[in-house]
């Protein structure tokens, strides 16, 4: 949307589409101003707004708290340490992107290969300092593997990282509605839950 904006109000709309550093920019400020965004979702609601607030939910989870309407009045502190991180980081992206711009653009000149191996080296140390565990380090070269295939068949991840989040919590819920009112009629005699499951 703000690409497609910034070229409508564009002097010179056919530059677009062929490298401008105006559509590069926009695009790139749009993409960081989704971060702030997705965070609202999650902490009011706790559902995630993208793939990356997904995985701070599984953090969230794992450490015993459950983000939504009581997350503010239960952990103020959290809350407050999370937007000051935000803003901070923000500002520091800021000065260091302008101070190391030139670094960055040299790593796209290294081969795929090297940053894979990189990349592969780090999740699994990662993995296994977690638990000193060497089964962590098998499920994610499992998890790796799948992952791969997944993309392969152009299947998207996000949607995956959200059922595995969200999916206990959807799992209790839809148990406890069946205990309350005894089977699954109920979502299709309710209008507002009707429309959800069109939705879904």
């Amino acid at each position: 949307m703000a690409y497609d904006r910034v070229k409508s109000w564009s002097k010179h709309p056919e530059k677009f589409g062929k490298g401008t550093h105006h559509g590069v920019a926009v695009a790139e400020c749009a993409n960081n101003a989704v971060c702030g965004g997705a965070m609202v979702p999650l902490l009011t609601l706790g559902i995630p707004g993208d793939g990356i607030t997904a995985i701070m939910l599984g953090g969230f989870t794992i450490q015993g708290l459950q983000p939504g309407p009581k997350f503010f009045d239960e952990h103020p502190d959290l809350v407050i340490s999370i937007f000051t991180c935000m803003l901070v980081a923000t500002l520091m992206m800021v000065v260091i992107q302008l101070g190391a711009i030139k670094f960055f653009a040299r790593i796209l000149t290294v081969p795929n290969c090297y940053l894979s191996a990189g990349v592969l080296v780090v999740a699994l140390v990662g993995s296994f300092a977690l638990r000193n565990n060497y089964f962590d380090v098998i499920c994610t070269l499992v998890m790796g593997g799948f992952a791969y295939v997944m993309k392969k068949a152009n299947f998207p991840a996000p949607s995956l990282m959200l059922g595995l989040v969200l999916g206990q919590k959807f799992e209790w819920e839809l148990r406890t509605t069946l205990r309350q009112f005894g089977g699954l009629g109920i979502l299709l005699k309710r209008p507002i839950a009707l429309a959800f499951v069109a939705v879904a």
